[in-house]
């Protein structure tokens, strides 16, 4: 499937991923599902992993997009990662651009799964 997601019960986030020729429908209908799973809780973190996808948006459409994940993820934080360089991570930096701050694009894993962890606080920070 080009689209699917997991949810991790330990660390929390969903986890979607995209493989080869992913389509708008085909994220929508993932996201669907996802926000639907009962293991789902409104404003989990999502982890965004777009590094083997091979569809890109037909131009014009990153306002769209941004507002899709704007819109199924109010609460959330949702980190974009792609291959450095690819059309694909300045897509999604477009994207980020366009959602504001809870939105944004990395083409490094442990530094996506970092911004996406609460702020820590308190006395040893």
């Amino acid at each position: 499937m080009p689209c699917d997601y997991t949810i991790d019960p330990v660390d929390g986030i969903l986890r979607l991923r995209a493989t080869g020729a992913c389509t708008y429908a085909c994220w929508s209908a993932t996201l669907t599902r996802a926000t639907q799973d009962p293991a789902f809780t409104a404003g989990m973190p999502v982890f965004v992993d777009v590094r083997e996808g091979t569809a890109l948006p037909a131009p014009g459409k990153v306002e769209r997009i941004a507002r899709t994940w704007e819109v199924t993820f109010p609460r959330s934080r949702v980190a974009l990662v792609a291959l450095p360089g690819s059309a694909a991570y300045g897509i999604a930096r477009q994207v980020g651009v366009h959602a504001k701050d809870r939105v944004a694009a990395f083409d490094d894993i442990a530094e996506a799964e970092a911004w996406l962890q609460p702020p820590r606080s308190g006395p040893d920070v």
